[in-house]
């Protein structure tokens, strides 16, 4: 490593310690969690889009910096970094249901099934449109009742645990399923 940048990370180990941006030195960050003020912060994603920005203009990876054939040239992402995204993202998505149907109950509140990929969950008493005004998608709703949950709150709506199938008969035959 050269003295310039061990020079640079002793400056900002300071200046961490003190409680002051790691990059201006200036200003306090915007949160306890953060070692960046709210302006650097800012600069930093100004600098990051400009950066994907010309990537893709000579067509390379926004993530690898590797040429994205031809035929992809509408993508962003050559096909191992999408690849490797949307793995990372059917993990984030596993682990967001897991937790939630774990904290209702991981098992069909009809028929007692306990496969999770077979579980959603339900609302008793009507739809949550009526509660947020608009319908949102599965993962924005998981993502609200996540939160709750790591914040030891109630959430406001009664929701059981029913699996594909008795939900189904729920929805479409109501009367019939108990």
């Amino acid at each position: 490593m050269s003295n310039r940048n061990s020079n640079r990370k002793s400056y900002r180990a300071r200046r961490i310690l003190a409680g002051l941006c790691r990059d201006c030195g200036k200003r306090a960050p915007k949160n306890e969690k953060s070692v960046i003020c709210g302006p650097c912060s800012k600069k930093r994603v100004d600098r990051s889009k400009r950066w994907k920005k010309e990537k893709l203009k000579d067509g390379k990876c926004q993530c690898c910096s590797f040429k994205i054939e031809k035929d992809r040239t509408a993508k962003t992402l050559c096909e191992l970094c999408s690849k490797k995204q949307i793995a990372k993202f059917k993990e984030r998505r596993r682990k967001n249901k897991l937790k939630v149907l774990n904290y209702f109950g991981c098992h069909c509140s009809h028929c007692g099934i306990t496969d999770y990929r077979l579980l959603t969950l339900d609302h008793i008493n009507g739809d949550r449109k009526n509660f947020y005004g608009s319908r949102q998608t599965t993962q924005a709703w998981y993502a609200k009742l996540i939160k709750c949950i790591d914040n030891g709150q109630e959430w406001p709506l009664k929701l059981q645990v029913p699996c594909f199938n008795c939900h189904a008969i729920k929805d479409l035959f109501e009367d019939d399923h108990t």
